[in-house]
């Protein structure tokens, strides 16, 4: 069995997402509802995730959206 990796290369900082199995579940389903509109060709969930990612974003206040980066960079 290998070692583990030193402190100081692992992922410290962890950004991918993590849902609720509710979430999880709705985004299921609207990646199945557009693939469906897509003439069913499959539609990526990370497009699903992006397009959904820039509507909020898009609908943040400039004070919203500091907060959370600075919230980020401080971690």
């Amino acid at each position: 069995m290998p070692a583990p990796k030193p402190l100081d290369q692992q992922h410290i900082h962890d950004y991918r997402p993590r849902f609720t199995e509710e979430v999880h579940g709705q985004i299921l389903q609207l990646t199945a509802e557009l693939t469906r509109l897509n003439g069913n060709e499959p539609v990526p969930k990370n497009v699903v995730l992006r397009a959904l990612a820039e509507r909020q974003i898009s609908r943040l206040r400039p004070s919203d959206l500091n907060e959370i980066l600075t919230a980020i960079h401080c971690d």
